[in-house]
């Protein structure tokens, strides 16, 4: 349930940041897009299509905030939920589960 919630909160920032359009909003909103659609296309605003399709915008100003804020906001997470995931088995609780299974299905035959 956590998880809808959170994709409709990023959701709802992301319409809500795409409504503004004044100059110095766009300075703003480009460095809280998580996706960094705004940010890339306040980069990009003055290329020329060709420049667009052969060109990589440079990581700097706005597009470098942008990304280190959500990479920071992005570990944070990762740190906050790796506790509730263990990444090991402990092998006496698999033991245990094992024999509980085992005790199980002979109590029903």
């Amino acid at each position: 349930m956590a998880t809808y919630a959170g994709l409709v909160v990023l959701l709802m920032l992301i319409l809500v940041l795409n409504t503004f359009t004044e100059r110095g909003a766009v300075e703003v909103t480009s460095i809280l897009d998580p996706f960094g659609d705004t940010t890339v296309e306040q980069v990009t605003r003055y290329w020329t299509v060709f420049e667009k399709n052969t060109l990589l915008p440079r990581l700097e100003g706005a597009l470098l905030m942008n990304r280190l804020l959500w990479m920071a906001i992005g570990f944070f997470s990762l740190a906050l939920a790796s506790p509730l995931c263990p990444f090991t088995i402990n092998r006496r609780q698999k033991k245990l589960r094992k024999n509980r299974a085992l005790s199980k299905s002979q109590t029903t035959q």
